[in-house]
């Protein structure tokens, strides 16, 4: 489903970039971390760390082998209503520059996969993507 949103010669260089998830971004910062201050004593490792780590989870920085994603920064949740906070929740942002012309990803979306109801009229039509109240998404599937 990914290489769908991709699929196009000029999005050619994003088909193996990694996109590292939060739990595993946060690893790599305590790992590293973890190497950089090894001689310090243990009160004062614990507190560095925790500040390092709430750093990282306020601003919410996703980082990738090749650079870090700052845009995808963490949001309020919508609390309107029920389905409005589930909408906030299934919003996927395709990390690609928005000033490309791209048709392929702008055009009409995937049958009951994506929300055809709740797209961004701006620069942004078809880089916002909202799943489906039904849709399922499952770590463990392979094709």
């Amino acid at each position: 489903m990914a290489r769908s949103l991709f699929h196009s010669e000029h999005n050619v260089q994003y088909y193996n970039s990694r996109i590292d998830t939060f739990p595993y971004s946060l690893y790599r910062s305590i790992k590293y971390f973890t190497l950089e201050n090894k001689n310090l004593p243990l009160n004062r490792f614990i507190n560095n760390l925790n500040i390092k780590l709430y750093a990282n989870a306020k601003s919410g920085k996703v980082r990738s082998y090749f650079r870090e994603y700052e845009a995808i920064s963490v949001q309020t949740l919508s609390k309107r209503s029920y389905y409005d906070k589930l909408s906030h929740l299934r919003r996927i942002q395709v990390p690609i520059n928005n000033e490309s012309d791209n048709s392929h990803l702008r055009t009409s979306y995937d049958y009951c996969y994506f929300c055809p109801f709740e797209t961004p009229e701006s620069k942004d039509v078809g880089f916002v993507k909202y799943f489906g109240l039904s849709v399922l998404v499952s770590p463990d599937f392979s094709m």
